[in-house]
């Protein structure tokens, strides 16, 4: 059976929600998007308002884009963090891709990614 699949950071996937299965193909209704698409016969549909009445909730990432860099200013810059010598410090890059049919999961899954990551000394503390 195939279940529309359902993305994100869930603890608990027991709670998720589906409608009967499709009889026919749903067309898109509005922009096409990662999270509007058109829906394919014999699958059974995420029901969203239904996994929520289930208890199903989606884990908040504590993260920051490109647009909270919105201040050269140290003080301003979320981007800006304090080092010490000899302290490592973790930083978590999350690349998301939009796409969730076969095609897209499959075509990434070979793929292989780059990233360029730059550091730059703003200012040097000397305790």
């Amino acid at each position: 059976m195939e279940y529309e699949t359902v993305y994100g950071q869930i603890e608990d996937r027991s709670l998720i929600s589906y409608g009967e299965r499709l009889g026919e193909e749903i067309p898109l209704e509005g922009e096409l998007s990662s999270f509007n698409a058109a829906h394919k016969i014999g699958t059974f549909p995420y029901d969203g308002e239904g996994s929520y009445a289930n208890g199903l909730r989606f884990a908040k990432e504590e993260s920051l884009s490109f647009g909270d860099a919105s201040s050269e200013d140290p003080e301003a810059n979320p981007f800006v963090m304090e080092l010490e010598a000899y302290k490592p410090k973790k930083i978590v890059l999350s690349i998301y891709m939009e796409g969730w049919d076969d095609d897209c999961i499959n075509i990434n899954m070979a793929g292989s990614f780059l990233a360029k990551l730059q550091f730059r000394i703003i200012r040097r503390m000397v305790k």
